[in-house]
């Protein structure tokens, strides 16, 4: 296995050591062969001639566990850079013989989350919404979920290397509050604009019509069902296919009280956080503002997505 006697004296492993340590008196030069009497050694000259002498020496297995080392003590291999190569090399090829390999990365893993910038410069909402509120959501709060939702998927990937199963629940409950805090915050950025009073108009304002009564009932309905949320959630105007219609959903945290196949069009982020530096408990001032911030053509736009990719889902209780 190894192309010279000089890679024969240079490979060795602590769990070899441990296993097949023999003690003999030591000989005092390299090259030697322990003989079969106890206490004495063969030294090998180059034509091949034994000589007796003391020596140290580890004795070979044979077979898969071919781990030995010959004429290095620990100290003098690990006491070296060289060394510490040799037992690197001499780990790979012990993998080798034994058929196993490095585990790669796990089928069906997560992608890794990354923060994007603001689509504005952080003082573009005053005085709707001051600076120092910008920056703490998004530097701070937004930020956590996304590492918390990387730091997560980590830990899922070494359960998966260890073919463990056990107090999985608390991982996918991390990933489902994680995740949809990254999606909401993400679409909440992009549900403002430091414009107002924009209002409806194309596809998105005949929806309204058709599914709120007009923009002034959807307005009305969306600040009555997202300020009274209890605790902390999200107030999010949202299109659901299989119904083919638009409709608000009262979020509580970031993934309760949600319809599975809908998709968000606009979210309003209600939790204290968002506002309270500029509004304190004054929720409805706050969301009576957010709703004067809409892009509305951006809210179409993602609309007519939505509707494009759900094309011919159907309900099974509509015709």
């Amino acid at each position: 296995m190894f192309a010279s006697r000089n890679e024969w004296n240079s490979a060795i492993s602590a769990k070899a050591v441990g296993a097949w340590r023999r003690r003999v008196p030591s000989c005092a030069s390299p090259g030697r062969f322990p003989t079969p009497k106890k206490g004495r050694c063969a030294a090998r000259s180059p034509e091949g001639n034994p000589k007796a002498g003391n020596e140290r020496a580890l004795f070979p297995a044979s077979g898969k566990e071919r781990v030995m080392s010959w004429l290095v003590t620990r100290r003098e291999c690990l006491g070296s850079v060289g060394g510490l190569m040799t037992l690197a090399a001499f780990l790979t090829t012990a993998r080798a013989w034994a058929g196993s390999a490095e585990p790669g990365p796990p089928k069906g893993a997560l992608p890794q989350l990354s923060l994007e910038p603001l689509p504005y410069p952080v003082t573009a909402l005053e005085p709707f919404l001051d600076a120092r509120t910008l920056e703490i959501h998004h530097g701070k709060h937004h930020a956590g979920y996304v590492a918390k939702w990387n730091q997560t998927l980590e830990k899922l990937s070494q359960k998966r290397v260890r073919e463990e199963t056990s107090d999985l629940i608390p991982l996918y409950q991390s990933l489902s509050f994680n995740g949809c805090g990254h999606v909401l915050h993400d679409l909440y950025w992009k549900s403002m604009q430091p414009a107002v009073g924009e209002v409806p108009a194309g596809q998105i304002a005949k929806a309204l019509e058709e599914d709120f009564g007009g923009y002034r009932r959807f307005l009305e309905e969306f600040e009555a069902v997202t300020v009274p949320i209890e605790g902390s959630g999200w107030g999010i105007l949202a299109y659901t296919p299989l119904a083919d219609r638009l409709t608000i959903m009262p979020c509580e945290k970031h993934q309760n009280i949600a319809l599975w196949d809908s998709t968000p069009l606009v979210v309003c982020d209600v939790w204290e956080h968002a506002y309270y530096l500029s509004y304190q408990n004054r929720r409805g001032d706050y969301v009576k503002e957010f709703l004067r911030h809409i892009p509305w053509k951006q809210v179409e736009q993602r609309y007519v997505r939505a509707r494009a990719a759900a094309s011919g889902q159907k309900s099974p209780g509509l015709t």
